[in-house]
């Protein structure tokens, strides 16, 4: 065999060897991953995720009203667990310069009412006034009952029961949440009132209120001419009520209005009520009135804010020399307007507050005011004295 021959021979030996082994080769398992799923056929599908509930409707207007109403019925009932219903879990509850902490949780609000309830175990209220407006509901409501407990004090004592009735309006608003409930809860009660009624406060105050409307007047707010005109009329009046302007604000009054101040001891006509302002405006150049919230529903406006400043004049309708101490008090305004002019008013803060902020009346628990008639640093305001508790209860005039 020559060499060429050779080489051709080797060649393809070398060829069929390599084909020899490549068929010897046993065929590779597919990837793990690549095999298909071995089921069991007794085994159940597995179950589809829990749908999330759905968001509550949003209540109507109509319906606001009702259930607002409603909870107030449960809180005459006592039926708490269902009162506890009507607030967020996280809602918030005010007593305005009560002293009293905030509520917070639907627990501590429910606990607060039923700490009144202790006091007052047949207090009860009844609807004068109902005004709706997108989720805020703001109620004037006839609270009565009988001092049959005992009544906690701001500074954590009890005082015992008197055995005697109350009947006195206070303000209620309540701002509710798309899940509907109340999420903040504000109260506005004249405790001098209550206290006078109760025989532990000797200044002047309201007799108690056996009887209210047979059915409270209820409103809700159409966001129309009429309201938008009642509205701008309130913020001119609250500005020439800054500016201690009393022609001008007298303007804003109808001849007959008909004033119900809960700090005085009774309604006034629109005399008075421009003579008691004048009398504020003396003994308090620098007082102003400062509104954070006001809407309408329908011939109504509802103002909320706070009466702010320096009692530096003598204000001899309390029988009270200058003292120089300041006043901060929150408020509730609620004015029924015609024509542009306010016919009928209901103000709300409390007197309390006011008396004990000017050292008219000693602080929770008994004490004098340390710094009755004394300045803000402590010295005589130019000799004078404060008037002692007892005597006639201050009052301001809203916007």
């Amino acid at each position: 065999m020559n060499r060429m021959t050779r080489q051709v021979v080797g060649t393809w030996c070398a060829a069929l060897l390599a084909l020899a082994v490549a068929g010897c080769k046993k065929e590779e398992a597919p990837a793990a991953s690549d095999k298909p799923p071995v089921t069991d056929p007794a085994a159940k599908p597995p179950e589809p995720a829990p749908k999330p509930p759905e968001p509550p409707k949003p209540m109507t207007a109509e319906e606001s009203v009702k259930w607002y109403q409603d909870c107030w019925a449960k809180f005459n009932a006592k039926a708490w667990d269902d009162f506890k219903k009507c607030f967020a879990d996280d809602a918030t509850s005010d007593q305005v310069d009560s002293g009293m902490p905030q509520a917070k949780g639907a627990d501590q609000v429910v606990a607060s009412a039923q700490m009144f309830s202790k006091a007052f175990p047949d207090a009860a209220g009844e609807a004068q006034l109902v005004l709706q407006n997108g989720h805020t509901v703001v109620g004037v409501w006839l609270v009565k009952g009988t001092n049959s407990g005992g009544m906690m004090t701001p500074d954590g004592k009890e005082m015992p029961p008197t055995g005697k009735k109350i009947g006195l309006l206070v303000a209620h608003v309540i701002e509710g949440n798309d899940a509907n409930k109340a999420a903040k809860e504000t109260l506005y009660v004249d405790y001098g009132e209550l206290l006078a009624q109760l025989g532990v406060n000797p200044m002047p105050a309201r007799p108690v209120m056996d009887k209210g409307a047979a059915s409270p007047t209820v409103v809700i707010a159409k966001d129309d001419e009429t309201e938008k005109k009642n509205l701008d009329a309130e913020k001119a009046q609250l500005e020439a009520w800054n500016k201690h302007d009393a022609k001008a604000v007298g303007a804003f009054f109808a001849d007959d209005v008909k004033w119900s101040e809960q700090g005085t001891p009774a309604d006034q006509d629109k005399k008075q009520l421009l003579k008691g302002l004048g009398d504020i405006w003396k003994g308090m150049s620098d007082v102003k009135l400062n509104v954070s919230n006001a809407w309408a529903a329908g011939d109504y406006v509802v103002m909320q804010g706070s009466f702010e400043g320096t009692n530096d004049g003598d204000m001899p309708a309390m029988k009270l020399k200058k003292t120089g101490k300041k006043v901060n008090i929150g408020f509730i305004q609620i004015d029924r307007l015609e024509a542009g002019k306010v016919k009928q008013a209901w103000l709300f803060y409390n007197s309390a507050a006011m008396a004990m902020q000017l050292g008219m009346m000693p602080p929770p628990g008994g004490a004098p005011p340390a710094e009755a008639g004394k300045g803000e640093k402590g010295k005589p305001a130019e000799g004078e004295k404060a008037a002692p508790a007892g005597k006639d209860k201050p009052h301001h005039k809203g916007k």
